[in-house]
């Protein structure tokens, strides 16, 4: 791990553990971020979909802690969003809903993306 910040408190200590378990464990859903909607006493939620400019480009972040497999999850998700810009003016989705089924860029069987 390089060292980002000379100091005696182990800011990154167990880091590629945290992205695992929150990110990699939780909110993917087909190798892409995701967000998930839980119901009360559900151990995992549902995914629900792709959300906005925090998924897409909010991940970077990570970037420099992460490894191979999350470079990818990080990659899918993009491409996800760059596959589905907005005909006419190139904007990149707000919301990639997953419908019931699991399915990207569907709700209740109709295919959809919002921008």
């Amino acid at each position: 791990m390089p060292i980002f910040v000379e100091s005696e408190i182990g800011w990154l200590d167990n880091i590629r553990e945290r992205i695992d378990s929150v990110f990699l464990r939780q909110l993917t859903h087909r190798d892409r971020f995701c967000e998930l909607r839980r119901d009360t006493g559900e151990k995992r939620g549902k995914p629900i979909g792709i959300w906005g400019w925090n998924t897409w480009c909010g991940i970077h972040d990570m970037t420099p802690l992460a490894w191979s497999h999350v470079h990818e999850v990080m990659k899918n998700t993009v491409d996800e969003g760059l596959c589905r810009t907005e005909s006419g003016t190139g904007l990149l989705p707000h919301a990639i809903p997953i419908d019931e089924d699991g399915r990207i860029g569907y709700r209740s069987g109709v295919e959809e993306t919002y921008y």
